[in-house]
């Protein structure tokens, strides 16, 4: 299949908070989120179409380079200063199950307001660790080491995304998310660390 080319401007942002505003009318094309609870609240507002999985993700722990807090598992955060996404937000939300799998009952030193911020708290040296998706691991690059969770896929996160009613191009807007279930699309995405929907 082709696609044709365009110019593609990107809005990022909590996945509940970017539902909140399609729902609320705001323009875009395309809506992706971290969760189905978010795209929910675009399709209860009417305004999504067709909805497709297009991805999938993992909870890790990332530490600075070097760890050195000497950090190899979810049992070592007790006693370090460690974060994790806020409580209402999908990889807060993921975070709570995957510690509560594991028994692990250590408080962190703060609750994020996304997954970026969580990020950044352990690339600027202000955390031991953090808890965040594998995809952001890739992402930092050696900014941070990544630590898998063993048995953290139980608490797999999918990826949705859905064209938009308020779309100015709603066949481009179509066009885009066939193109992110192409084979590939599905390259980049497993190139940046996430895995098959």
């Amino acid at each position: 299949m082709l696609f044709r080319s365009a110019d593609v401007t990107f809005s990022f942002g909590s996945s509940t908070d970017l539902a909140e505003q399609v729902a609320d009318g705001a323009p875009g094309d395309v809506l992706a989120t971290a969760d189905e609870t978010s795209m929910g609240i675009a399709e209860d507002a009417g305004v999504t179409g067709d909805v497709q999985t297009f991805a999938t993700n993992v909870l890790t722990i990332v530490v600075p380079k070097g760890n050195p807090a000497g950090i190899k598992g979810l049992d070592d955060l007790d006693g370090t200063t460690w974060v994790r996404c806020a409580d209402e937000v999908p990889c807060g939300k993921v975070a709570l199950a995957v510690l509560d799998d594991n028994g692990i009952t250590a408080e962190p030193a703060s609750l994020e307001e996304d997954v970026r911020a969580t990020l950044d708290k352990v690339i600027s040296g202000e955390a031991d660790a953090g808890l965040v998706y594998a995809t952001d691991a890739v992402a930092a690059g050696d900014d941070v080491e990544a630590i898998a969770i063993p048995g953290a896929d139980k608490e797999l996160t999918s990826y949705f995304a859905a064209t938009l009613d308020q779309s100015g191009d709603s066949a481009l807007a179509a066009d885009w998310v066939s193109w992110i279930m192409s084979e590939q699309g599905q390259s980049i995405l497993r190139d940046a660390g996430f895995g098959q929907p």
